[in-house]
Formats: C-alpha cells, sequence, structure tokens
C-alpha cells in the first residue's frame, strides 16, 4: 500500500524527517516504530502507513507533549502535500486538529 504520489521523498522531505528525528531525540524520544518502518518501507510509504492508522501513535503523542507540533511527521505530510494523496493530506489534518482538541481541552 502507498498512497503517496511517487515512491521515493523528496531530498527537502527526506532533509525535514531526519531534522524530525535530531529534534525528537534531543527530548529524549527516539521514534524507534517509524524508524523500523522507514527502513523498511522507504520514509513516504512510512508516513503514509501511519497517517491512515486510525490509533494515534504513541510517537505523535510524545512529540506533542515535547512542544514539537511542527516537527511531526503529520506536519510533514501538510508542508509537502504535493507529495502525498489527498487522502493523506487529510488524515494528516484531521490527526494535528484531533491533537490540537485535545490540548485545548486539557487547558
Amino acid at each position: 500500500m502507498c498512497d503517496a504520489k511517487t515512491i521515493e521523498a523528496s531530498e527537502a522531505l527526506e532533509e525535514f524527517v531526519n531534522e524530525m528525528i535530531k529534534r525528537s531525540a534531543k527530548k529524549k524520544h527516539y521514534l524507534p516504530r517509524f524508524k523500523k518502518m522507514r527502513k523498511l518501507l522507504n520514509t513516504k510509504r512510512a508516513i503514509a502507513k501511519l497517517m491512515v492508522s486510525s490509533k494515534v501513535q504513541y510517537g505523535f503523542e510524545q512529540l506533542v507533549k515535547n512542544e514539537l507540533l511542527d516537527w511531526t511527521l503529520e506536519s510533514a505530510v501538510l508542508k509537502f502535500q504535493n507529495e502525498f494523496s489527498p487522502d493523506i493530506v487529510e488524515c494528516a489534518r484531521f490527526r494535528i486538529k484531533m491533537v490540537k482538541t485535545k490540548l485545548a481541552e486539557k487547558s
């Protein structure tokens, strides 16, 4: 399954994801599941697969808790939406909206 428009990610998307991983590691969260999926599937397929999951991933929650919402995979999809199908982009939008609502309820 790949809902990405092309199989390979652009250099800019790869750089964004690498920076996300670095920033996350600085907060002591190492994204092991995503890194494993990325190695097995490639960057875009791993992102697409996570976007269509009905479950909010632990890594996403941790990045949000560490004030890295702008450095999530969901944010990557929105920033590089020309590289993903409309369905994947909509999933990313929904997931960000959901987490923002959840954060607002806690405030």
